[in-house]
C-alpha cells in the first residue's frame, strides 16, 4: 500500500501543528513554522488569484476551480507577547460579542412585544349581536 504526496503532507502538516496547538500566552515560541498549499484560482469570483492555504483544495464556496501549484512552509517570527495584554483583548472581543447578543436579543423581544400587542389590540365584534 502506497502513501500519495497529499497523505505525505497531511501528516506533516498535522505535526507542525501539533507543536503549536495550546500553548499558554507566556509559551508562545518566537518563531513557527506553517505547512502552506499554494493554491490557483482558475474559476469563481478569484480566478486568476493564487492562495495560501491550510490544505489543497478543488473547490471553494464561491464555486469557482482551484489547483494545487505546490506545497510550502511559511516561518513566521512571533512578537513578543504581553500576557495581559492578551487577556485584556481577549476580555474586550467577549464583551463586543456580550453586547452584539443582548441587542439582538432585546430587538427580538421588541418583535414579540409587539405582535402581543397588535393581537391584545384586535377586537372582537360578534356579527348579528345586539350593537348592529
Amino acid at each position: 500500500m502506497s502513501i500519495t504526496k497529499d497523505e505525505v503532507a497531511k501528516k506533516r502538516r498535522a505535526e507542525l501543528k501539533d507543536n503549536l496547538k495550546v500553548i499558554a500566552p507566556n509559551k508562545i515560541p518566537r518563531r513557527a513554522t506553517f505547512p502552506m498549499v499554494v493554491c490557483y484560482a482558475i474559476g469563481g469570483s478569484f480566478a486568476g488569484e493564487l492562495s495560501l492555504c491550510e490544505h489543497s483544495r478543488e473547490t471553494w464556496g464561491d464555486g469557482g476551480e482551484w489547483v494545487t501549484i505546490g506545497e510550502i512552509e511559511v516561518t513566521l517570527d512571533i512578537p513578543l507577547v504581553d500576557e495581559k495584554g492578551i487577556r485584556s483583548k481577549a476580555v474586550e472581543i467577549l464583551e463586543e460579542k456580550k453586547k452584539k447578543i443582548q441587542a439582538e436579543a432585546q430587538r427580538d423581544v421588541w418583535d414579540i412585544e409587539e405582535k402581543i400587542q397588535a393581537l391584545l389590540s384586535i377586537e372582537h365584534k360578534p356579527k348579528g349581536g345586539e350593537n348592529e
